[in-house]
């Protein structure tokens, strides 16, 4: 008996070491279509989900231009030359997510509506990390300029904060990760040396174990009187999450109290 349960026991360490393995978020199950990007048509929220992990969309009307969107949406948008707002949904440096074959999401900070883009999950985690590029709208604002935003040049930064909080919406802590840094630029130097043009990787592990949701948001050097200049976009791909070890707990306990009813059963004929 004692064996059989020390036997139970090694079994649900196995399993619970198991499910402890990070699961990631790839996207690449949200089939766009060729050259695509999700954008829902009616007004509201459109939240979706990847291994369950949920990302914000809103389909805004204002009452301009028709409708507008904000939060995070998919895309497999493969354009790294197409510059201005007509390009919003196109990562730069390869133009391909991280795999190289499939999709990523491109987040969208409205600040006039106060939305940011934001990922939950349904129980507390670790957040390992995330792999973050700049999108092809963004980066060539800050290598070119435009009508709306200048050209960067020495010191100038564009900075995406990650910030988690629990589930009672308090602060796990940020993160900052700079998606270009003009720090020691000189005139005639190749500026794509100074912004990310790569996946790079975000380590978040700092947030800590009870982890629920993920806020995004965007600063630069660059701002006026409306605010930030540059183009408020940033994408993201292979979202790496952890449950939490109460959860694993939860799990092998669970499951011995499955095994110890099934004896009782059987010894008493239920």
């Amino acid at each position: 008996m004692k064996k059989s349960i020390a036997a139970h026991v090694a079994l649900f360490v196995v399993m619970g070491s198991q499910a402890v393995s990070a699961a990631i978020a790839t996207l690449d199950s949200k089939n766009t279509g060729v050259n695509h990007y999700y954008r829902p048509d009616t007004v509201g929220s459109h939240a979706w989900s990847d291994a369950g992990v949920t990302f914000n969309l809103d389909i805004l009307d204002d009452g301009w231009v028709g409708t507008t969107w904000a939060g995070l949406t998919y895309s497999d948008i493969h354009d790294t030359i197409t510059s201005s707002y007509l390009n919003q949904h196109a990562v730069y440096g390869t133009g391909k997510d991280y795999s190289g074959s499939g999709v990523y999401a491109v987040g969208y900070v409205d600040a006039y509506n106060g939305i940011n883009p934001t990922i939950t999950f349904a129980s507390a985690m670790t957040v390992n990390g995330l792999y973050v590029n700049n999108t092809t709208y963004a980066a060539l604002d800050m290598l070119n300029g435009s009508g709306f935003s200048k050209q960067f040049t020495t010191n100038d930064w564009f900075k995406l904060t990650v910030e988690g909080f629990d589930a009672s919406a308090a602060s796990q802590g940020t993160v900052n990760f700079n998606l270009a840094d003009f720090a020691g630029y000189t005139d005639g130097a190749n500026r794509e040396n100074y912004l990310v043009t790569d996946w790079s990787w975000v380590d978040l592990t700092g947030l800590g174990s009870n982890v629920t949701s993920l806020k995004f948001s965007l600063s630069s050097t660059d701002n006026g009187m409306f605010g930030m200049n540059t183009p408020s976009y940033f994408a993201i791909d292979n979202v790496q999450v952890v449950p939490e070890p109460a959860s694993i707990m939860m799990i092998m306990f669970g499951g011995l109290g499955i095994v110890g009813y099934r004896r009782m059963r059987k010894s008493y004929g239920m």
